[in-house]
């Protein structure tokens, strides 16, 4: 499921490569395109049935808070997919790398990552609050489209609503 973190197999072709970082979650492809992410093969089970992810921090960047960032979207991808958490996997997984290398050279990093996949971390964001932040600040003009149930559930803009309102709230 994530890259860095992990991947995870869903009942349907997947892909949609994503990059995550401390400020960003970046969707290279869409959902359905295999993304050659797994390095098990053009045919193989991680390229072809698992959501590629890959964690890329930058020298001074927040690694904890790309981690936070990565849980997140797993944690959102897994309820939109039906993804239970066994199936959140490292790259090692796949094609025997060493990736996700800080994770897997961590004592209990990658358990503690499951943790916070499994909703371990900081208590999910509530999205009406968030989008009332937005429309607050001016920045959502519709904000009844973008709360729960108001037919938008893409987990790229979930995720992108949640950092705007905590940016807007100065957290």
């Amino acid at each position: 499921m994530p890259g860095g973190p992990g991947r995870g197999p869903a009942r349907r072709r997947e892909g949609g490569g994503r990059s995550i970082d401390d400020h960003a979650i970046v969707q290279h492809l869409p959902d359905g395109e295999t993304a050659y992410h797994a390095g098990d093969g053009a045919k193989g089970p991680g390229n072809a049935q698992s959501i590629g992810m890959e964690l890329c921090v930058d020298a001074g960047g927040d690694w904890e808070k790309a981690k936070q960032n990565a849980a997140a979207l797993v944690r959102l991808l897994r309820a939109e997919h039906g993804i239970p958490l066994e199936r959140v996997v490292q790259h090692h997984h796949w094609n025997g790398k060493d990736c996700p290398h800080t994770i897997r050279h961590t004592s209990g990093g990658w358990e503690e990552f499951l943790g916070l996949c499994e909703g371990g971390g900081a208590p999910a964001a509530d999205l009406d609050a968030d989008v009332e932040a937005l429309a607050q600040a001016g920045i959502v003009k519709s904000p009844d489209y973008w709360k729960s149930g108001g037919g938008y559930a893409d987990a790229n803009v979930v995720c992108l609503i949640h950092a705007m309102a905590a940016y807007v709230r100065g957290k």
